[in-house]
């Protein structure tokens, strides 16, 4: 079937009331064959994976990474709404009443907002959905009456293949532009009693940082699993050579720092020349790569011994990711509390600051992190000492980097000064689905019922609590609130009774991700 620019467009205008979703396939079209995107992305009526809701159409963007799936890996980048009734995007008024109810399909990744009925076409511009604004003079619309397809594809040129997915805001965010930094607020401190629109904008914000959280989180899960499995193969010859040793002198102790490899059974002058050669040898292929040899011989057989032998290593993968994801909520914390002065460095500041020094030595964002854990490690050596999860900082993985640079971006944008224990307790929930929390035997006792177990024990100021599986801190946080909250709010409380208040707690976790968060 030959495409014509003028057919589809004529078919638009002359779409009856009743017969909205003819229009659909008639859009699709113009996108695929005007704009250049491919068939296969361009959606009809399909559930948002990034948003909430099935918007009437979507083009779904690459993020720039292999992925592991046919939908990883992709964004909602633009959705669509589409009316049959003539004019009713082009009056202000109904627009605004449209965009407000249907906004809910902008997710944290989307980029345009694009409404179309019989007479117009408006492409917006948008961001997270609590950072809405309706504001037509951002609108690009676009009367059907007299366009031609040149007209089309100049005036939606931002919209065309070539221009889909997150480069911009990417490049923004590499070039140190801090108009998105912290933006988004999770409360309103001192504001009392909330407007509705407030508690809207606040509830919005919520669910956009759940939202930026799990979609980091699906693409760190993907991105360290991919960065492993790259690794599987010397990973298997490193643990090979370890067992030929091994076997030739029955068993070995190793450390890497200082680097000592010394087998349990050596007998005389001769089996001790030949040993020390094979050690030897073994230092030097190792030491060429030292985090993948500590990856095959201390961090993976330490995680299976740690959580036993049944799990996988894809477990190790997503528990990589999970450490990867609180840590960086955690400076990012640091960041907008000052803890750093006036200096970031998983936001722009340090993103910029490394952008020339990681593109002259051909590195990706694992050095970003890796400095990031070093400047943090000053301020709480707990969370940032070395574990065998930090195998990352030693993998140079194209997919990684990328994954690190997005969740960055996206993470960036939230005001975490404004982040506290009720919206932490509730990452869990959001981001880990049912499923991989039944297989890793995990449950998350909601803050009401924690509230409750609380005030039913009676504790007070001195009594001390212990959770000995504490996942992302409900208890203990409960228990604090409990013996401080009124007269930390009302301000009577001095720091030393909260300190010492703090001080009674005590809490651990298997799982580093909820220990962090706890903390």
């Amino acid at each position: 079937m030959n495409y014509s620019f003028d057919a589809c467009k004529q078919a638009i205008q002359q779409t009856q009331l009743g017969r909205e979703r003819n229009m659909y396939a008639t859009i699709r079209e113009m996108l695929v064959h005007s704009l250049g995107h491919t068939p296969a992305h361009v959606l009809i009526d399909t559930q948002s994976d990034d948003g909430s809701g099935i918007p009437d159409l979507c083009i779904r963007a690459p993020l720039g990474f292999t992925a592991l799936s046919k939908t990883d890996g992709w964004s909602d980048w633009a959705v669509f709404e589409v009316k049959d009734e003539p004019g009713v995007f082009r009056d202000t008024p109904s627009r605004e009443v449209i965009f407000t109810e249907k906004a809910k399909y902008v997710g944290v990744l989307t980029d345009w907002f694009v409404m179309i009925d019989p007479e117009v076409l408006v492409a917006r511009p948008v961001t997270m959905r609590s950072q809405l604004i309706f504001d037509p003079s951002f609108d690009i619309v676009i009367e059907w009456a007299g366009l031609t397809e040149d007209g089309f594809k100049q005036q939606l040129h931002l919209l065309s293949h070539a221009n889909a997915g997150v480069s911009k805001a990417l490049q923004n965010f590499r070039a140190g532009d801090e108009s998105k930094i912290a933006v988004v607020k999770m409360r309103t401190d001192g504001i009392e009693p909330l407007t509705n629109a407030q508690k809207k904008r606040l509830a919005l914000a919520q669910g956009d940082f759940f939202d930026a959280v799990s979609k980091s989180t699906q693409m760190l899960h993907h991105a360290c699993t991919v960065a492993l499995q790259a690794q599987a193969r010397d990973i298997a010859q490193i643990q090979g050579e370890a067992a030929g040793f091994r076997q030739a002198w029955g068993g070995f102790s190793l450390s890497f720092s200082p680097f000592r490899l010394n087998g349990n059974q050596v007998h005389g002058p001769q089996e001790a020349l030949r040993h020390d050669a094979q050690a030897a040898a073994l230092k030097a292929t190792w030491l060429k790569k030292p985090a993948l040899a500590k990856l095959a011989l201390q961090w993976l057989p330490a995680f299976h011994e740690r959580m036993g032998s049944n799990k996988k290593d894809h477990h190790f993968a997503i528990e990589t990711a999970n450490l990867i994801l609180a840590r960086i909520l955690l400076i990012r914390f640091f960041e907008d509390h000052g803890f750093f002065g006036a200096k970031k460095y998983v936001c722009n500041g340090g993103v910029k600051a490394l952008q020339e020094h990681m593109h002259y030595y051909d590195k990706g964002y694992e050095l970003v992190l890796k400095l990031a854990y070093e400047k943090s490690h000053d301020i709480y050596a707990a969370v940032f000492d070395e574990m065998d999860l930090d195998w990352v900082l030693g993998v140079e993985n194209e997919q990684l980097s990328r994954s690190l640079e997005i969740a960055m971006m996206l993470l960036s944008r939230f005001d975490f000064t404004t982040v506290k224990g009720d919206v932490l307790t509730g990452i869990y929930d959001r981001f880990l689905d049912p499923k991989k929390r039944k297989e890793m035997g995990e449950f998350y006792t909601p803050p009401s019922i924690a509230r409750y177990m609380i005030r039913r024990l009676g504790l007070v100021a001195g009594d001390k609590v212990m959770d000995p599986a504490c996942g992302s801190g409900t208890f203990v946080l409960e228990a604090y609130q409990h013996m401080v909250g009124d007269s930390a709010d009302s301000g009577t409380a001095t720091a030393q009774e909260m300190r010492a208040t703090l001080d009674s707690l005590y809490a651990c976790d298997l799982n580093p991700f909820s220990a962090t968060i706890a903390q």
